[in-house]
């Protein structure tokens, strides 16, 4: 059965090196929360929309006046002011911190901001403007508390690198300087929102093998040729289905991104389903549930195109496939023709990947451990994976416990709701032999218990794999995630 919990399976496959944009619900660029999520489980998959943007660093609150409090979502964006002059800073500071800015901010609060930060961060002016959260502050104050926080609040987003000592020391003095022009210089980083021009988009692998063919799954209109009509959507979840245009089975070698409207997309699924459908169908979702369906790949902002290998690939049937976008948009002239183009072969490929669910559902406290040892008594390549948690999460360990007694780190790190990035381990030749598993831990910043709401907590650590699926262990977490999954519970 098909409950709303797969996102981040869709993410485990996106190149792994995926991170998202703040979204609506980055504290610092949005106006207002988001609805909360649900979570849909199918054979395979999970999946989240965003959410409201709790745990936000303290900001400063609007001034009050006796007993007559004003607050700031009513009162009109003023230009903050200051009695107090600005320190004097070294003449390079502001060329140094926009390259700084470039480098680390820029691929959503671009010229053109993208996935929900309303405003751009190309110039020093944009800094000086009154902050859309808290007007009584400039973009700059809140900027100075968000590089600074140690939490995951923390900007650059906490699965991203922080920036250096010597980052955040030249950021802090230009900021608390106003963010004054100063011999701001052109940024030494060009600005790169997410899949427009983004350093590591691959090639069509259809260039070099002239078995490979594309085809294209998008969002459309009343026909394939129309853009979808997005109008004003919040956490808006649409199914477009369509039947495979290809006939017998074939592998799949790239899942390549294909945005239109960077503005209103969030992220988008692609499930096989067991038949047949509905081709050039559309229809909102319920509960975004997706009976009979196993999710094979997706996308999230910052994610890369994923370019299998020779000698790997992913088994496609002539089934049908079901297309699912997420939309955040406040335009009601808003549309949209986003998808993904698939690149299939028929000639099979040595491997078959897939993913498969590693964690547990048994959280109670504030932390929460599963073990992952696969039934199959055989050795499997690692080749990926994704942490998932919710905004509760705070850090994700994944540990495997080699023969012997010996212990292998394969993952530890923070971890934000906001900004979920997966990780690349094809480079390792990473494999786990028979007898050995994968330990996970999930920590949170307060006690929690297992549910789909983001107010409850979920702990998976997505992996991609082969042979699929090997990585794999009976138990009640099959009955409720799907085949492919390990040691849930």
């Amino acid at each position: 059965m098909a409950t709303r919990y797969q996102f981040i399976s869709a993410i485990v496959l996106s190149g792994f090196a995926a991170v998202g944009c703040g979204g609506d619900s980055d504290p610092m660029t949005s106006t207002a929360p988001v609805g909360i999520p649900t979570v849909n489980v199918v054979a395979g998959s999970a999946s989240i929309g965003a959410t409201a943007g709790t745990g936000a660093a303290p900001i400063a609150t609007a001034p009050t006046t006796g007993n007559n409090p004003t607050p700031a979502a009513n009162t009109p964006n003023p230009t903050p002011t200051s009695t107090t002059p600005p320190p004097v800073v070294a003449a390079n500071v502001a060329c140094d911190s926009m390259t700084i800015v470039a480098k680390h901010c820029t691929n959503c609060h671009g010229a053109t901001p993208m996935f929900g930060a309303p405003m751009s961060l190309m110039t020093p002016t944009d800094f000086t403007k009154s902050s859309i959260v808290t007007p009584q502050q400039t973009v700059a104050q809140l900027a100075k508390v968000r590089i600074n926080a140690t939490d995951n609040k923390r900007m650059p987003p906490a699965s991203m690198p922080a920036l250096t000592p010597a980052e955040i020391d030249t950021m802090n003095k230009w900021l608390d300087s106003g963010a004054t022009a100063g011999n701001a210089c052109a940024p030494t980083v060009p600005n790169m929102n997410p899949m427009v021009d983004m350093p590591g988009s691959k090639p069509n692998p259809a260039a070099n093998d002239p078995s490979v063919k594309c085809y294209d799954f998008h969002a459309h209109g009343a026909t394939k040729d129309q853009p979808f009509k997005v109008g004003v959507a919040r956490d808006a979840y649409y199914n477009f289905t369509f039947n495979a245009p290809w006939t017998g089975t074939q592998y799949a070698k790239s899942f390549r991104t294909k945005t239109d409207n960077l503005k209103v997309i969030h992220h988008w699924l692609l499930f096989k389903e067991g038949g047949p459908v509905a081709d050039g169908a559309m229809a909102v979702p319920s509960s975004g549930t997706h009976p009979g369906g196993q999710l094979i790949h997706g996308w999230a902002p910052g994610g890369e195109d994923l370019i299998l290998n020779d000698e790997i690939g992913m088994e496609l049937p002539a089934t049908g496939f079901t297309l699912e976008l997420h939309y955040n948009s406040q335009d009601a002239a808003a549309v949209d023709h986003s998808g993904v183009e698939v690149c299939v072969t028929p000639n099979k490929p040595k491997n078959i990947a897939g993913i498969s669910w590693l964690g547990t559902d048994a959280i109670g406290g504030a932390s929460a451990t599963g073990t992952c040892t696969p039934d199959m008594g055989q050795p499997i390549r690692i080749l990926g994976g994704t942490p998932h948690m919710h905004v509760a999460g705070t850090h994700m360990k994944v540990e495997i416990l080699r023969q012997g007694g010996k212990i292998e780190m394969l993952h530890d790190a923070a971890f934000d709701f906001n900004y979920q990035r997966s990780y690349d381990y094809q480079a390792k030749n990473l494999m786990l032999m028979p007898g050995e598993s994968i330990r996970t831990t999930c920590t949170y910043n307060k006690p929690v218990s297992f549910g789909e709401g983001t107010g409850d907590e979920m702990c998976y650590f997505f992996t991609l794999h082969y042979p699929y699926p090997a990585l794999t262990s009976t138990g009640l977490g099959q009955v409720i995630h799907g085949a492919n999954t390990c040691g849930v519970l």
